[in-house]
């Protein structure tokens, strides 16, 4: 549904530049720090981010992506990674970039970093909409929430910034909770608190408070501390529009669009593109493409389309769960091997 009636109501424009560090307890343990720029303008969001360091294990790594952008159309939100390395003119690449697409107010499958500033800046229409406790788990895989009047979400507990549009600065996403406990009582040493938010300082900007540092702690179901993630910033209202809240694909790009129902359990509708389709012309793109790789595969196994197509297609389901950064790294280092 396109959110036409929302701009009238909150009437907002806001620049937020910044940095986001974010720390992984588990795994390689990766550790990221990125520039952003995030403009807001209503509902309307859009996200240009760039990794500035990146380690794993405490060390060092290469960075292979060129920059990360992701909007919200009003109808529609959109994400795009471009591949550094493959964007400089690798012959043996079948895309220079990873992409999504999907329908809806909320970035559900994007990176974890798009979710973590779509939460601080730009997820005030959406909290508009709600009127209860339940919130979509932002920061959870879906099997493990529940199914609410249509909805997947899970018991949570949220504060607003004091003024005009609802930003949050507070918000505790749990795991399955029941209990009666008010924001300030659920900490992590609760049963099964998911993720969370808590804004540290704001500033005023035209009567609404926005957040200038803010953490953001993700937990297990058993109370294990996941990952921290922590931005700072500053506000400007000084702001050129963007003539489209989409971002533009820089080549051939692999797509997983998520306007379609998932294939099976682990697979999307994927296919290459060079500008973003809408529906009707994307689903004979992915039939097509599904049909193609089927038979490229079952005649050559070995094959560098097979390849790059399986390691596009781990790439955008670890989008869904953590940053994506430190995956694609280990990932192109195996291919080169």
């Amino acid at each position: 549904m396109l959110l036409c009636w929302l701009p009238t109501l909150f009437g907002q424009t806001y620049e937020v530049t910044g940095v986001i560090h974010s720390k992984t307890y588990f795994g390689p343990r990766p550790e990221e720090s990125d520039s952003f720029k995030l403009i807001v303008n209503n509902c309307q969001w859009f996200l240009h981010e760039e990794v500035q360091e990146l380690k794993m294990s405490g060390i060092p790594q290469t960075n292979n992506f060129d920059y990360i952008e992701a909007s919200f159309d009003g109808e529609k939100y959109y994400t795009v990674n471009s591949l550094a390395s493959q964007a400089r003119g690798d012959s043996n690449s079948t895309h220079v970039a990873v992409g999504q697409i999907g329908s809806g107010i909320i970035p559900v499958d994007t990176g974890s970093h798009v979710r973590d500033l779509w939460l601080g800046f730009a997820s005030h229409c959406y909290f508009y909409s709600i009127t209860n406790e339940w919130l979509y788990p932002l920061f959870m895989q879906r099997n493990d929430a529940k199914y609410v009047n249509g909805q997947f979400a899970v018991k949570s507990f949220v504060d607003f910034l004091p003024g005009k549009i609802y930003l949050p600065s507070k918000v505790i996403y749990t795991f399955h909770y029941e209990g009666t406990l008010n924001i300030n009582g659920l900490t992590n040493t609760e049963f099964g608190t998911n993720a969370i938010f808590a804004v540290d300082s704001s500033t005023n900007i035209e009567s609404i408070l926005i957040p200038t540092h803010y953490k953001i702690n993700k937990y297990s179901i058993n109370g294990r501390l996941t990952e921290e993630v922590e931005v700072t910033d500053e506000i400007s209202t000084n702001v050129t529009i963007p003539q489209a809240f989409v971002p533009r694909l820089p080549g051939k790009t692999y797509v997983s669009d998520l306007r379609f129902p998932s294939i099976n359990e682990n697979e999307n509708a994927n296919y290459t593109a060079t500008n973003w389709p809408e529906i009707k012309q994307a689903t004979p793109l992915y039939q097509i493409e599904s049909n193609a790789n089927i038979v490229n595969e079952k005649n050559n196994p070995d094959s560098s389309i097979g390849r790059n197509h399986n390691m596009a297609r781990i790439v955008i389901l670890a989008l869904m769960c953590i940053s994506v950064i430190p995956l694609i790294i280990s990932l192109v280092r195996k291919q080169k091997k």
